[in-house]
């Protein structure tokens, strides 16, 4: 394994780490049922940019609205230069949690 290879490992544990000893602190039930892979998926395309700490509030925020960053359309998350992301809730998003109510027309 080279360098590079080894230093994308790395992150990838990481990441998961960090989500994991922070639900585990928390004493709560886990922030996310997400695999380390899909962890690394989320953190290169969804959350491309995103710091650990904004990965693990955009996680948050995600599973507190009942969306999957996973599921196009959802839950985005945006960032420009090095200034703080934004968190954006898509029009499926809207949509899947109106369905949950039962009073969407």
């Amino acid at each position: 394994m080279n360098q590079t290879q080894l230093s994308k490992k790395q992150e990838q544990g990481n990441v998961g780490n960090a989500l994991k000893h922070t639900t585990e602190e928390q004493g709560q039930h886990s922030l996310t049922k997400f695999t380390d892979e899909q962890l690394k998926l989320i953190k290169d395309t969804v959350a491309k940019g995103a710091t650990d700490d904004e990965l693990k509030l955009f996680l948050y925020r995600a599973q507190s609205l009942g969306l999957d960053p996973l599921k196009t359309g959802q839950i985005y998350f945006i960032k420009y230069g090095s200034g703080p992301g934004t968190i954006v809730v898509g029009i499926d998003g809207f949509r899947a949690r109106a369905n949950r109510t039962g009073k969407r027309s």
